[in-house]
């Protein structure tokens, strides 16, 4: 009886490991079939919008936890606030007016003859303008090809680079940022982004690493959480006329150039001796490696004979 009982129960015993075999095979692969949906690349087939699979040739459109591809000579029109994990773009990414803000969660490339065509015309009715959208990257910024963000307003989210990752950012490549107009007035549209926003929670130092030189910063600047290494770089606040800076308190620039552009009205408080100056106006947001602000400021008297002229300084 024991010997049967022992057989059983051997039996029984066997049965259950094959069993449980079958259970950890069907979920690991269904584990795997996740990861995998999880990590789709969406190439598009052909130019069209975003949102419709046709222009990626499957049967659903990307979602914000996949990664796209725009391919040469395809142009992709963002036709909704969309949010995607790594972009790579060969062809044109366009926005449009249904398209406040898109979202990089990861990695944007940029090729060599690919274009992020940030910028586009607002029809008011009567009349029209351009207007630009908010690029959000939270990874790092490869740009061999252009990046337009050159244009909108200085109060809305238009024409914004907001870099607001949680480790290091990179932002490099042999391209170049804004549109293809350069003149030596505001009209400029070359080599321009028009608002800058860092608030990259990374406690490094520095925690965004810029290599790009020359690029004016046409609106204004934002510096939230931002320790930015411009390495031997040169950034100009401002594009032939004077820009807004808001710099919070252990943010600035560690290292590199700093342009400021100056209007002829321009107006600043006056020097208190005794007292710490603080202009915005003023401003070459630099700070230290020890988080303190070394921070410049030139200022100038108010101009009572209107002889005042524009022009640009760099510390």
């Amino acid at each position: 009886m024991n010997l049967n009982y022992s057989l059983r129960n051997f039996a029984f015993s066997k049965t259950c490991k094959a069993k449980m075999k079958v259970v950890l095979l069907i979920a690991m692969f269904c584990f795997g079939t996740v990861a995998m949906h999880s990590q789709t690349t969406f190439t598009s087939v052909q130019s069209g919008n975003y949102t419709d699979p046709a222009t990626w040739g499957t049967a659903t459109a990307p979602t914000s936890a996949d990664h796209i591809i725009i391919s040469a000579a395809h142009t992709v029109v963002l036709d909704d606030l969309l949010t995607v994990k790594n972009a790579t773009v060969s062809g044109t990414l366009e926005s449009t007016g249904d398209t406040v803000e898109f979202t990089v969660e990861g990695n944007l490339t940029v090729n060599l003859g690919g274009l992020f065509k940030g910028i586009y015309f607002y029809d008011a009715g009567t009349f029209g303008y351009n207007k630009g959208v908010q690029l959000t990257v939270s990874g790092n910024i490869v740009n061999n090809g252009r990046i337009d963000l050159s244009e909108g307003s200085s109060y809305d989210p238009e024409g914004v680079l907001k870099l607001n990752g949680t480790t290091v950012q990179t932002v490099s490549g042999l391209g170049t940022f804004g549109g293809t107009l350069y003149t030596t007035t505001s009209s400029n549209t070359g080599a321009v982004i028009n608002q800058l926003l860092v608030d990259n929670s990374s406690t490094a130092t520095p925690n965004v690493v810029w290599g790009f030189n020359n690029i004016k910063i046409k609106s204004s600047i934002t510096l939230t959480s931002a320790r930015i290494d411009l390495g031997t770089n040169k950034m100009t606040i401002g594009n032939y006329s004077s820009a807004n800076t808001v710099c919070a308190t252990g943010s600035g620039f560690t290292a590199g150039t700093v342009g400021k552009c100056y209007d002829a009205y321009d107006t600043f408080p006056a020097i208190t001796p005794g007292s710490d100056y603080n202009s915005p106006k003023a401003m070459f947001p630099f700070i230290g490696a020890n988080g303190k602000s070394r921070a410049a400021f030139i200022s100038r008297p108010d101009d009572t004979t209107n002889s005042a002229v524009s022009g640009e300084l760099s510390v």
